[in-house]
């Protein structure tokens, strides 16, 4: 054992040996491994660990690939692998297992130099001096970077654009939530934030042609003291359809389009729901739910907040495959007036799906099972969602049974209908429009189910829910049920199932008949969908309150 050990070591070793990749470089060529970025400091300079983390995205190449920093497996197979005439084994190995090396050649030091002088610049560190130098050991060469960074500048003052037009007076509006603020470090990314910023207050201000590119931040460092001064303004070449601020006017939703019949709107009968054109051409939905999540109004200004929860909320009815907003501009009497078309492609209404299972549990029990589901995404022509599905199993125990004990099966038969209607349904209590992303949903569901034990018993279970649905937010979702009702009854048991009850009371308890009525809350957070963070949590939490209101009422 000891010998064969040692032996697995050095062949091991020997293969690993063999994988650094440089026995098969091209002779006088240098594999390049990689690259490091000092800063010399003249002066107090803050977060420089921050600092070179944002310098080095601008390094390139990447270098091969390495294991425990030496070997290069990847570039081994890659050398060893002859080159393939095809898409075959050798393509594989080649290609998708293997890479290519990176080369010293392949590495522009003067060109990297300038992005980090660049990237300096743009995080205020002006007038930095960048240089490099090559470093060669055998084979293989890096490159180290050297920054001699001088204190950063930071912002003295922001100035905005003077009030002589409707835009410019709009920006000056909202000069307190600026993400410019004295004493900050001058940072390039910050700027931009801020343009795109303004760009956005505008646009939910009626400027709809506006966009970031109109404009444009100047920076003056001549007043010294290693400050500047910022300087906004809106271009001179800005459009003059960009200067105006735009007002609805028509909104007309095509419920029904298709591109292969864009034009089979012409003669159909139109029907207008709060101020909106809405093309009733076969009376499948109804239209008073479709222009509740239609949230532009005539005669208000236009508003991206607006137009992105209206496409949220008609993606989120359930209803369309795809939904698509087209403007159009006009001018009345002096009046600059947008039109909006609603083009919605409907999905299918009805699906049915049937799954054959095949079960099987720690338990020692399997069997087959059927599962049935029947969806309707437009029930009532109000968006509702019906969901009525149906689960049949057999089970039966394959192994573990003791001597003279009888056989062990089940049968199990449930039938669940659930209703979702697209808003929140209060009983003696109209709720008004809602303007949030996300579509508010009041929830029916009623579930029966009937569990057959060969030999001990047979329990059916009845269970109806009554509540809402709603997120806050793409991380937050809330689930109230003021109605939980759930009535277990159990039938038909046997002498031998009711000589195990007598001898054990515990078991007694839990197939007594019960009536239960309570509520129930569930919280769930999930930020998983927010892929660019590094910390991801997930988190449900349910509240269930049952019992005591019964007593209560006794």
């Amino acid at each position: 054992m000891k010998t064969s050990n040692v032996l697995l070591t050095l062949i091991f070793a020997v293969f690993l040996g063999g994988c650094t990749g440089l026995k098969y470089l091209p002779d006088g060529e240098k594999l390049y491994t990689g690259a490091t970025i000092e800063f010399i400091k003249e002066g107090e300079i803050p977060k420089t660990k921050d600092l070179k983390k944002e310098v080095a995205k601008v390094i390139t190449p990447e270098p091969n690939r390495t294991f425990l920093g030496v070997f290069r497996p990847k570039l081994w197979f890659y050398e060893v692998t002859d080159t393939p005439k095809g898409k075959g084994l050798r393509y594989f190995f080649k290609n998708k297992i293997g890479e290519p090396p990176v080369l010293l050649k392949k590495v522009s030091p003067v060109a990297v130099s300038s992005l980090i002088s660049n990237r300096l610049d743009n995080n205020g560190y002006f007038r930095s001096k960048v240089s490099y130098e090559i470093k060669e050991k055998g084979k293989t060469a890096k490159v180290i970077y050297t920054a001699v960074l001088f204190p950063p500048y930071r912002i003295d003052s922001v100035k905005f654009p003077p009030r002589i037009n409707s835009v410019n007076s709009k920006i000056l509006e909202d000069t307190a939530k600026t993400l410019l603020k004295p004493g900050d470090l001058y940072n390039l990314t910050t700027i931009k934030a801020e343009r795109e910023r303004i760009d956005l207050y505008l646009k939910n201000e009626g400027f709809f042609y506006f966009n970031p590119d109109y404009l444009v931040c100047y920076a003056d460092t001549a007043i010294g003291k290693r400050m500047v001064n910022l300087s906004l303004e809106v271009k001179e070449e800005t459009p003059p359809k960009a200067l105006e601020r735009y007002l609805m006017h028509d909104v007309v939703i095509h419920p029904k389009y298709s591109l292969d019949n864009d034009t089979a709107f012409a003669n159909q009968d139109t029907v207008i729901i709060e101020g909106k054109y809405y093309i009733n051409s076969d009376s499948t939905f109804n239209p008073k739910s479709i222009a509740n999540s239609v949230f532009f109004e005539r005669n208000t200004y236009y508003s991206r907040l607006n137009h992105d929860i209206t496409l949220r909320r008609l993606m989120g009815l359930g209803i369309f495959k795809f939904v698509n907003i087209k403007f159009t501009d006009e001018v009345v009497n002096d009046t600059s007036f947008l039109n909006a078309s609603i083009y919605l492609t409907p999905l299918r209404k009805k699906s049915l799906r049937a799954e054959i299972l095949a079960i099987t549990k720690s338990t020692n029990f399997a069997g087959p099972g059927i599962d049935l589901s029947f969806r309707n995404r437009n029930l009532l022509k109000g968006s509702e969602l019906f969901v009525l599905s149906t689960q049949a199993g057999l089970e039966t125990q394959i192994s573990g049974q003791q001597p003279g004990q009888p056989s062990l099966g089940a049968f199990n038969l449930s039938v669940e209908a659930k209703l979702y209607v697209p808003k929140f349904l209060i009983p003696f209590y109209n709720v008004s429009k809602i303007s949030s992303y996300f579509i508010p949903k009041t929830k029916f569901e009623l579930s029966a189910e009937r569990n057959y034990r060969v030999d001990y018993y047979t329990m059916n279970s009845l269970e109806f829910t009554y509540g809402y649905y709603w997120q806050e937010s793409e991380t937050k979702l809330h689930e109230l049920d003021p109605v939980v009702i759930n009535y277990v009854r159990t039938s038909q048991t046997t002498p031998l199932f009711d000589s195990l009850l007598e001898i054990n009371p515990f078991l007694q308890k839990n197939f007594q008949n019960q009536f239960i009525l309570g509520l129930q809350y569930r919280y769930t957070f999930n930020n998983q969908v927010k892929s660019q963070l590094k910390n991801q949590y997930y988190f449900r939490g349910t509240a269930d309150f049952s019992g005591n209101l019964m007593s209560l009422l006794n």
